[in-house]
């Protein structure tokens, strides 16, 4: 679905405007000629006209179909050919207009296919190799922004063109009238219009670039150097020399996330401080509940993306390619926030980045899942399969109660004294690991990668997880926890603890970020609003329309029975349309009658934490509203869908015409129709009802949540 759209929207669209410059052409061609036909008839005929003139003044003479003095046919023909010069040059213009916009079109409708085509083959490229995966992705992502903004740019350029043509084909020979140069003046201000768009498209290059440029990663820990912890990077250099591996610039320690290292620029909270080059995350729980092989096999992992011929695509490709997916989603939010113009402008090259990353995501996790296996492999090298397999285990058993813990301590941070990693040694001390089927089908925390199922890397290792399983989930102590990361770290203490106050102060100020947005919501709203249909206009139209086929109906019947002698058969058919347009006449009355009546009257009321409808029993809590759709065609119709938790709103009989809602059981939707909408008196627009409706969507919703974290 996405291909066919971007098919429309890049090739079919451009296309179009060229089909419709062709059409000008025609038109414009024919213009042209004619004006240079009626230019040498002036021209002969002007001298003939002042002769006879001269002769005879009261001549008569015939100009097509109309007989008039010769004196005033020369004084025609003499403005006439006053103006032919500059109705010619118009001529040529929009001759030139109509190539413009040929040409236009057809670049554009090239240049979409040559890049739908090039993405198409540039994913089918990646497939061969992970280095043709590479030079392809990487080629791809600095040209798409510059081809996507040059296609956006021609086609308001060519819209511009089409616009022009029309408002020329205004300009006539003779007096122009002001509603002329009023068209002339629209035409004009919507083409400049495509222009400016076209002008605005460049501005948003930044943005278009930014889609396809790398963002950093963020993560949550502390950076160790190796004056603090010198017994730590002995062993990680250890490892990375046994390995023929690029070693760590930088070893981070952490309470979230797994094991992994990155190529990527990391943002490290809390102090905002930016690593580059290669960093090696190590998380604290982990890292105290493993043994020193099981260690060695998961570093032994990370560091093998950094062996061999893995190491120019985990250096070069993976922070790219990741970081360009991020790009996408901060972009996707740049969009929503915008204005109407920037969404509809970036709309296209947003739906093409996709597009274009979707090319190579089968590729991307071929490829990631065969350098998972090589790097377990490799860990293997300075370890053992048993104690790769049982550290896969013990991950997997642990991550979900790790989890929790910190879970639990992000809701309550003041329940506890302790540090975290004291805190979760306790906990998973407290009752022995397991792991399931189902968790060890899970594949280990990663902020990057995707990696395989745990069960098919530890077969892949050349054991079983039956084989592994004891070891893997041997009881843990809060004792040799602590004692394992004092020899990794020297004495680890002060670090736990202000990784734990790192962790605390980093979720109070997530949380108070979001208590300070739910209240903003909130605060938006604080009035009701009363939505009415307003539609008075259309009553007194509905009133006169009637009236019309009411009166046309009476002089009808009138008409048949007065003749009735002399009509015969179609007596009949008389009455029976007469009767015909009665109904009508009735059915437009009493419409009209409604909209006039009913005017006034609100169909929803607005609350800061209800929506009031006319016809349902009780108040609906914005709480229990899951979706709002507004539809704007034939009247305008709000869609309400209520949370499946929800009870079902009753919505009560309506009088036949009355307005109200219409409840789907099946959908769990409320439907409103109205012929317009008017808030508290004032006609409103589509996209201001959009925004009113949202806004009291999201200061209901935030009322609620907010009152749910104060609970």
């Amino acid at each position: 679905m996405k291909l066919l759209k971007l098919i429309a929207l890049l090739i079919l669209v451009p296309l179009l405007m060229t089909a419709f410059g062709a059409w000008e052409k025609m038109r414009a061609d024919e213009d042209q000629a004619d004006l240079q036909t009626l230019a040498v008839n002036l021209n002969e005929s002007i001298p003939k006209l002042r002769e006879l003139v001269a002769e005879r003044p009261a001549a008569l003479v015939t100009v097509g179909d109309e007989k008039m003095g010769a004196s005033l046919a020369l004084s025609r023909f003499e403005d006439a050919a006053e103006e032919m010069d500059t109705m010619l040059a118009l001529a040529a213009v929009r001759v030139g207009l109509t190539v413009a916009t040929i040409a236009l079109g057809t670049i554009a409708a090239l240049i979409g296919a040559l890049a739908l085509a090039a993405t198409i083959a540039a994913g089918g490229i990646a497939r061969q190799s992970r280095a043709r995966m590479l030079r392809t992705f990487e080629a791809g992502r600095k040209i798409l922004p510059y081809v996507l903004v040059s296609h956006i740019a021609i086609i308001a350029a060519a819209a511009a063109t089409i616009i022009v043509f029309e408002a020329l084909g205004m300009w006539h020979i003779g007096r122009m009238s002001s509603g002329d140069f009023k068209l002339l003046l629209a035409g004009a201000a919507i083409a400049f219009g495509c222009l400016f768009t076209a002008w605005n498209m460049f501005k948003q290059l930044g943005l278009m670039l930014q889609m396809f440029e790398p963002t950093p990663m963020d993560a949550l820990g502390r950076t160790v150097s190796e004056a603090e912890s010198p017994a730590l990077w002995d062993y990680v250099r250890g490892l990375a020399t046994r390995l023929s591996a690029l070693p760590p610039d930088h070893i981070v320690v952490g309470l979230t996330e797994g094991f992994y290292v990155t190529s990527h620029d990391v943002l490290l909270q809390p102090s905002a401080q930016v690593l580059q080059g290669r960093t090696l995350y190590l998380p604290l729980p982990y890292l105290a509940t493993l043994d020193r092989d099981e260690t060695s096999a998961i570093i032994g992992h990370e560091l093998g993306h950094f062996a061999g011929a893995d190491t120019e695509y985990s250096q070069r490709f993976v922070p790219i390619y990741d970081g360009v997916s991020r790009s996408l989603h901060v972009v996707a939010g740049s969009i929503i926030e915008g204005d109407l113009l920037q969404r509809t402008m970036m709309r296209p090259a947003f739906l093409f980045g996709v597009f274009f990353m979707e090319q190579f995501d089968h590729s991307v996790n071929h490829w990631k899942r065969e350098r998972e296996f090589a790097a377990d492999a490799t860990g293997v090298r300075v370890s053992s399969a048993e104690a790769a397999g049982a550290a896969l285990v013990r991950s997997v058993a642990m991550m979900p109660r790790i989890d929790h813990v910190l879970s639990a301590r992000a809701e309550a941070p003041e329940a506890t004294t302790e540090d975290a990693i004291e805190q979760l040694l306790r906990e998973l001390s407290g009752a022995p690991l397991t792991a399931p089927d189902e968790h060890l089908a899970e594949r280990l925390p990663h902020p990057t990668d995707s990696h395989p199922p745990t069960r098919n890397r530890i077969e892949a290792l050349g054991t079983t997880v039956p084989a592994v399983l004891a070891r893997g989930l041997r009881p843990v102590t809060v004792s040799d926890g602590l004692r394992t990361l004092d020899g990794y770290l020297g004495d680890a203490a002060p670090l736990r603890s202000a990784l734990s106050d790192d962790f605390d102060a980093h979720v109070k100020a997530q949380d108070q970020e979001i208590t300070e947005l739910l209240q903003a919501h909130a605060a938006a709203v604080q009035d009701e609003t009363r939505l009415t249909e307003g539609a008075r206009k259309q009553g007194i139209f509905h009133y006169v329309l009637g009236g019309f086929f009411l009166l046309v109906s009476i002089s009808m019947i009138v008409t048949a029975l007065m003749t009735a002698n002399t009509l015969g058969t179609a007596l009949p058919v008389m009455l029976i349309v007469a009767g015909l347009f009665v109904v009508l006449s009735a059915i437009l009355l009493w419409r009209g009658r409604l909209y006039i009546v009913d005017n006034d009257k609100p169909v929803i009321t607005l609350t800061p934490d209800h929506f009031i409808i006319t016809n349902v029993a009780q108040p609906v809590p914005i709480a229990h509203i899951d979706d709002m759709g507004l539809q704007v065609g034939h009247g305008v119709r709000i869609t309400l869908t209520i949370d499946a938790d929800a009870p079902m709103p009753t919505v009560l009989p309506l009088k036949m015409g009355a307005r109200g809602a219409k409840l789907n059981k099946r959908k769990r939707t409320l439907t409103i129709l109205l012929a317009q909408v008017s808030a508290n008196g004032e006609r409103m627009k589509p996209d201001q009802l959009l925004d009113l409706l949202s806004n009291y969507l999201k200061a209901g919703q935030a009322r609620h949540l907010l009152k749910d974290r104060t609970a």
